[in-house]
């Protein structure tokens, strides 16, 4: 769902996607086949870009084709059933997304300049689930 909130001569676009599964995690994910790991960036794409209404697509891929596109920020929450992800390893398994993201042009790139990541928040006892929030700034006009 997106939100949007004017801030002056600029507005705030707030994306809030809810999934059913969760990234694999990455220590698994890097010692898998690269066939493995390409399918697994590809799945994220197309699951997040279909789960996207065509509206909120268009809203993104209109930011990412953009010759300077805002930069945008990237929360999320994981819900495990067990036992959750080591920090660092929580963060880690946000690349399949973004990479994925970028294959289906909803991000322009992956790079620090086009995303900031935050250090993502886990609970257990409640998955599983995964909640990816992106929010970018954009000049009004």
């Amino acid at each position: 769902m997106l939100i949007k909130s004017d801030e002056g001569n600029k507005r705030r676009k707030t994306l809030t996607i809810s999934m059913e599964s969760i990234p694999i995690s990455a220590n698994k994910l890097l010692r898998s086949h690269w066939a493995v790991r390409g399918k697994e960036i590809d799945r994220w794409g197309c699951l997040i870009a279909a789960t996207l209404s065509p509206h909120d697509r268009h809203a993104l891929r209109k930011n990412a084709q953009k010759p300077s596109p805002a930069l945008v920020t990237v929360n999320s929450v994981y819900l495990h059933r067990r036992k959750a992800f080591d920090p660092d390893n929580a963060v880690a398994a946000l690349k399949t997304v973004l990479d994925g993201m970028v294959r289906a042009n909803l991000l322009h790139d992956d790079t620090e300049k086009y995303v900031k990541v935050e250090i993502p928040k886990q609970l257990t006892q409640c998955g599983p689930g995964f909640i990816l929030i992106l929010t970018w700034t954009e000049k009004r006009g």
